[in-house]
């Protein structure tokens, strides 16, 4: 990124340039990192084209914990020679001196005023210093809300203006909190993660580092080629290093489904973590499994993840740590996915402050925290608590815009658990997801029949109160309507299943019916298709068209096979053909 971005127009003229800046980005996309280069251009005016500024000051939000920034500028940041009176060191060039002796810290605060825009804040951190407030807070019989914006201390009266109205400020935070900032600021910055060409990059200074120049071009074509998993893994910034540690343990390959790169990874970085202590570990690729005191720490802490996630935050203390995990120690953080944050205040020096981790990225908390749910899935209670303490899944209707942490963990959740999927299945109500956000976590678990009839349930497939399409059949006046399935390849795939199952009551269901481009497309279709032709409880079946869609010669030659498959299964009452077409004529062409 080109730091002058954040603190200037796209012209360069200094008088427009944005007072006040957040940038937003996850766990581990470099927001701090960012911020420290941007302090580092600055004092070395080393490729700096940002305004003016004379002071620059980082303050880590986080470490406040309700104090004023006179207080934390002045027993944690500022060196004591800077608080000894005389002259100032900010007095000089262009604004006059500050000037005279005076007493201290005091001397020092009315320079800061006098600054004016010549003075940059960079504030690190708001989201963490608001969550830990928040559990603090509610720690002491305070209200989660109200302690969080306490542990900001005088900042929000720097943010909104009220001190130092003239300074420039630049604040940090995680993706769902600058909704908040929004009316504070006037540039919004979103950290999305490296380029490809950046990885190309990094990736070949790598693997020719390590002698192997020969294993880039391999190792970028992989990673290219899975455009949903690798790839947006290798984009963020610790990622693309772990997958090229990854590549060579496994011996030039990489997983391609989502839980698998996840235990691979786990695996990988924990065996290093062993051998660097001198214990000893299967080789690698033996065997998927972990030493089992590895995985009683990764559950342990996978509570606290999922504890976290819930307050919407990826940043844990020790002292949590050591509540969570066996023994009341940090064995956990020395495993290899956890990175130690920085702490900067005096008071750490003097061991005074806690010390806070955070994941290399973001899913790591994710799949921890499923990782604990799987391990207390037979115990139906708690199971049944922690899920419908998900995010999003309190909310009494239906998860259509889900949340996206929920439903990674879920998804991971069925992956590990597979054939007894069905128990979390079993915990959800009917209107707990959408149709594709069931059949997604289907496809995870595995279409095993307990798994494929609790998904039944969950969609009514298997109450018998489907019922037909207006036509004066009998149960018209069920409240259940009938179900619509859209020829997305997923649907098609689950559907399938359902059709297939000896659970399934279904008695009618229409297709929403659409061509669409693909290598295994038409594959789903046939599926589809032939699982319906040997159904035996739907008896009711429409296909209709999206208004506008108009079919190739080819793809009518192809619905008319589906329709003579339909026509001929067993006891089929009602079927309805229905292609809706723009212009009068087009069937001529036919």
């Amino acid at each position: 990124m080109i730091l002058n971005v954040l603190l200037q127009t796209n012209e360069g003229a200094m008088h427009e340039a944005p007072r006040r800046v957040v940038v937003e980005g996850g766990p581990g996309s470099g927001k701090t990192t960012l911020a420290l280069r941007l302090l580092h251009s600055w004092a070395t005016q080393d490729d700096w084209l940002g305004p003016s500024i004379q002071l620059a000051l980082f303050v880590p939000l986080r470490e406040l914990r309700g104090n004023t920034l006179a207080h934390y500028l002045s027993k944690e940041l500022l060196p004591k020679t800077a608080l000894c009176g005389g002259s100032s060191p900010w007095g000089g060039g262009g604004g006059g001196s500050c000037g005279g002796s005076g007493n201290g810290f005091a001397q020092v605060w009315k320079c800061l005023g006098l600054l004016e825009d010549r003075l940059l804040f960079v504030l690190d951190g708001y989201d963490e210093a608001v969550a830990l407030g928040g559990q603090e807070g509610k720690g002491q019989g305070g209200t989660a809300a109200g302690s969080g914006r306490e542990a900001l201390g005088d900042a929000v009266e720097l943010l909104e203006g009220r001190m130092f109205p003239e300074c420039r400020i630049l604040i940090t935070c995680s993706p769902g909190w600058s909704s908040e900032l929004f009316p504070l600021v006037q540039r919004r910055v979103l950290l999305q993660g490296l380029d490809w060409p950046h990885v190309e990059r990094l990736v070949t200074a790598y693997f020719t580092g390590k002698k192997k120049p020969e294993s880039a071009n391999r190792f970028l074509e992989v990673v290219y080629a899975s455009q949903q998993v690798l790839r947006p893994l290798a984009c963020w910034p610790l990622g693309w290093l772990l997958l090229c540690v990854l590549f060579e343990e496994e011996g030039g390959h990489l997983p391609t489904d989502t839980l698998d790169v996840h235990q691979a990874l786990f695996k990988c970085l924990i065996r290093r973590s062993l051998v660097r202590k001198g214990e000893i570990l299967m080789p690698s690729g033996a065997s998927p499994d972990l030493p089992g005191h590895c995985k009683k720490l990764l559950a342990e802490f996978g509570k606290l993840a999922l504890t976290c996630i819930k307050e919407e935050r990826f940043l844990y203390t020790d002292s949590e740590i050591r509540a969570h995990c066996r023994g009341g120690g940090l064995e956990v953080t020395e495993l290899g996915f956890l990175t130690r944050g920085l702490n900067f205040g005096r008071s750490h020096i003097q061991k005074k402050r806690a010390e806070y981790y955070t994941p290399l990225i973001r899913t790591f908390a994710e799949f921890l925290a499923a990782y604990y749910i799987s391990s207390i899935v037979l115990y139906s209670n708690i199971l049944r608590r922690e899920l419908e303490d998900l995010p999003g899944m309190n909310g009494g209707g239906t998860v259509s815009v889900v949340d996206s942490s929920t439903v990674l963990i879920l998804r991971f959740l069925m992956g590990l658990l597979g054939r007894k999927g069905h128990l979390v299945f079993n915990q959800l109500c009917p209107l707990d997801f959408p149709t594709r956000t069931l059949f997604m976590l289907l496809q995870a678990s595995g279409p095993t029949e307990a798994n494929v009839a609790a998904v039944c349930r969950l969609l009514g497939a298997s109450s018998g109160s489907w019922v037909g399409m207006g036509n004066g059949t009998s149960g018209s006046t069920s409240k259940v309507p009938v179900p619509l399935v859209h020829t997305a390849p997923l649907e098609l795939e689950g559907w399938s299943h359902v059709l297939q199952s000896e659970a399934c009551t279904l008695e009618a269901l229409e297709l929403v019916f659409q061509f669409d481009k693909g290598a295994d497309y038409e594959e789903h279709l046939d599926a589809f298709f032939t699982s319906l032709s040997s159904n035996d409880s739907v008896r009711l079946v429409r296909i209709s068209s999206l208004l506008g869609h108009e079919f190739t010669a080819t793809e009518v030659d192809r619905l008319a096979g589906y329709v003579k498959t339909t026509l001929s299964k067993s006891r089929l009452h009602t079927f309805e053909l229905v292609i809706t077409c723009l212009e009068d004529s087009a069937h001529d062409r036919y």
